[in-house]
């Protein structure tokens, strides 16, 4: 499993004590755990970036409600002719 996704799966695994206390944050997460919550999501990738790490290395994921408000459907008309 990519680093993207197990960080991911570490983040719906953990969900509800992740956001809690912290709705309308963001959190970065490298290797399965919490590095910190910040204010915007550019906060949180500038801080992984000047601590060495790169885009890949780690996720930021928005703090929310429910986990299923973090998830984004697009929908794309198709005309065949």
């Amino acid at each position: 499993m990519e680093t993207i996704e197990r960080n991911y799966q570490y983040f719906k695994n953990n969900f509800n004590e992740i956001v809690k206390n912290h709705i309308g944050e963001y959190v970065v997460i490298k290797d399965c755990a919490v590095i910190a919550y910040f204010k915007d999501i550019k906060s949180g990738i500038d801080y992984m970036i000047n601590k060495g790490y790169k885009l890949g290395e780690f996720i930021v994921q928005e703090c929310v409600k429910k986990i299923t408000d973090n998830m984004a459907i697009y929908h794309s008309n198709v005309i065949m002719a």
